[in-house]
């Protein structure tokens, strides 16, 4: 598949508090074909009177699909998984079932060992039967590089656990093509787009969260991981944009998808799709 014209725009991208139809609206208009939805985006869509035919109805309209579900977390205790967490982990899964989507987006943030992660990991993904798991690394997460995602996934021997690669925590968590050496190329599933300063925050979660760049204008890593994710023959399901910028965010929605829509576009052409 060329991706430069089948791109998706993550749900953080256009904040938190955007309307499920505005989000829809503002994806359609600025070029994506596919959009990410948090489990918060969905639940608030059903508070406002939505149903499921509603919103395929809506997507339809606007020849959009769901393409990122997330973001599953607080399942690596039994003491995190409250009812409402486990409300929300089968929302996920409905979420994954009625968009067709076959991963779901998750990680952990809190302090376990690499044998709590693992069995955590074997539980979650019998859970969740066939829909696959799909680990994001983030170096302020309980899964700070690749290699610790990948350790934990081959010693679960869970088929159903993937990995997502954001451009961005591959930066700051200073990743280099040899940590993607051993890892098969089919287990790498979606590929998140962006950029980061040349020089990081002190506190990595907050600029993460407020603070990236559009793909392809800041430090030259963006398109390091892409070439050396295309040179392990990875082939995603999703290359999505996740721009989060207070900055940009700013300027208004439609400019900030716009912004983020253009940036991806132009690296992506010019370094995966050729």
């Amino acid at each position: 598949m060329k991706f430069a014209n089948n791109l998706t725009i993550s749900s953080y991208t256009l904040g938190t508090t955007v309307s499920l139809y505005d989000r829809i609206h503002i994806a359609a208009e600025s070029g994506f074909t596919g959009i990410g939805l948090r489990v918060e985006n969905y639940m608030e869509a059903l508070a406002a009177g939505f149903t499921d035919a509603h919103i395929l109805a809506l997507l339809k309209k606007y020849h959009l699909k769901v393409t990122e579900i997330e973001l599953l977390t607080d399942w690596g205790a039994n003491s995190d998984r409250t009812p409402d967490q486990q409300k929300k982990e089968q929302l996920l899964f409905h979420m994954a079932r009625l968009f067709k989507v076959k991963h779901i987006n998750a990680t952990l943030f809190q302090s376990f060992s690499e044998k709590q992660m693992i069995s955590a990991l074997k539980n979650l993904c019998i859970r969740a039967e066939e829909l696959d798991i799909a680990i994001e690394f983030m170096p302020y997460s309980s899964f700070p590089t690749l290699q610790t995602v990948w350790r934990v996934i081959q010693q679960s021997e869970c088929q159903n656990a993937k990995i997502i690669c954001d451009a961005w925590h591959w930066t700051r968590a200073h990743q280099s093509p040899e940590n993607l050496e051993n890892i098969p190329a089919d287990r790498i599933v979606a590929i998140q787009v962006d950029d980061a300063h040349r020089l990081p925050y002190k506190n990595l979660r907050q600029e993460s969260r407020h603070d990236r760049l559009p793909a392809g204008s800041g430090s030259n890593e963006t398109i390091v991981m892409l070439h050396a994710l295309k040179t392990l023959g990875v082939q995603p399901r999703v290359i999505s944009t996740e721009m989060l910028s207070d900055r940009i965010m700013s300027k208004g929605l439609l400019y900030t998808a716009k912004t983020s829509y253009t940036a991806a576009q132009k690296i992506i052409k010019q370094h995966w799709d050729t």
